[in-house]
């Protein structure tokens, strides 16, 4: 009968941080999305609130240009209101004035009649032309001064009619200015509500960037973590390739030395083939070597009861498979009966009795 040592070396289950890993980067690219969002936001809202407080400054700066211009246009206005008023009590005077060279007018004209009277009655009596020339002077002389005082009337009248008109003109100015000044004020009362709602937006951006950045922190943490516990597996899956390696070489060794004990299998067929004394025998069988193999325990190849089977040892390596990005090798110890049809397997440093 001949030893047949053999090896089968199936896949290892997928590592678990890896797929955390691959679980948490969507949501992790979700979260960057989202503050990439909020900080293009709140450029726009910062953007806008400093457009609102240029708008501000300049409505403001116009604002006190139009105030300077309404006061301005009050001097003028009082100056104007004075003016006419000044105007009004010289045209009072004046038509008093008027009254009074009327009725002296008047008056005089009963003068003139009486003392075209009395030169009639003079003349009728051939008194001396000396007295009628000097009346007649002081007549055109009356005259002359009735037409300059109804010139300087009419002057006052159409200079009084233009202060009027100058009146209204600048009442009219004065109602525009403050029609403009009121505008101006419900224009800076709806940009500072704007600029509260910017604000108010603006503190909202800021306490969603902080929580996005919270999770952001909490998502990396998470990812650092995953990574380390990767790590960790990775170096495990090392030494346990390392530890399979080993394996593998003391059972060839053992599979060159069994030769001998192949050929006297017939003689020997009632004696029992354990592997743990094979182990021993290359120093794997040592307390140190069944710790590093995760205590595996010996594995001895039961038979029937008249005779004992040969103990069949195959040795085989199954392809790698890539974990996570990583090319390991899982390797499994496999020990079959063929007289009690049992096979006993080491698979992940575990015992495995099928």
């Amino acid at each position: 009968m001949a030893l047949n040592f053999g090896w089968k070396m199936p896949s290892l289950p997928r590592v678990r941080p890896s797929r955390l890993v691959r679980g948490r980067r969507p949501e992790l690219e979700e979260v960057q999305s989202q503050l990439e969002e909020v900080l293009r936001t709140k450029n726009e809202a910062e953007t806008r609130c400093l457009q609102l407080a240029r708008e501000k400054g300049a409505l403001q700066v116009q604002l006190e240009e139009m105030e300077e211009e309404q006061a301005e246009l009050m001097k003028k206005y009082k100056a104007a209101v004075q003016q006419m008023q000044n105007d009004q009590k010289l045209m009072s005077e004046q038509t008093q004035q008027i009254l009074d060279l009327e009725s002296e007018k008047h008056h005089l004209k009963e003068q003139v009649h009486d003392l075209s009277s009395k030169m009639d009655h003079l003349a009728s009596q051939a008194e001396d032309s000396h007295a009628v020339r000097r009346l007649e002077a002081k007549v055109r002389e009356l005259e002359s001064r009735l037409e300059l005082e109804q010139t300087a009337k009419s002057r006052l009248e159409s200079q009084v009619q233009r202060l009027k008109e100058q009146c209204n003109r600048l009442q009219e100015e004065s109602e525009q200015a403050i029609h403009k000044e009121q505008q101006s004020l419900e224009s800076c009362r709806k940009l500072q509500r704007q600029m509260r709602e910017l604000r108010e937006d603006c503190t909202t951006l800021q306490h969603r960037e902080a929580e996005a950045q919270q999770r952001c922190h909490e998502l990396e943490m998470s990812l650092e973590n995953a990574e380390m516990d990767l790590q960790g597996t990775k170096q495990d899956l090392k030494l346990a390739c390392q530890r399979i390696q080993d394996l593998q070489a003391a059972l060839e060794e053992d599979l060159d030395s069994g030769t001998d004990v192949a050929e006297d299998s017939d003689s020997d067929s009632d004696n029992d083939v354990d592997i743990d004394t094979l182990l021993r025998r290359h120093g794997l069988g040592s307390q140190s070597r069944m710790s590093s193999m995760g205590d595996m325990s010996p594995l001895p190849v039961t038979g029937g009861s008249s005779r004992r089977s040969s103990a069949a040892v195959s040795l085989s390596r199954s392809n790698e498979s890539p974990i996570s990005g990583l090319s390991s090798v899982s390797p499994e110890l496999e020990l079959a009966d063929s007289g009690s049809g049992r096979t006993t397997s080491y698979k992940d440093d575990q015992l495995v009795d099928v």
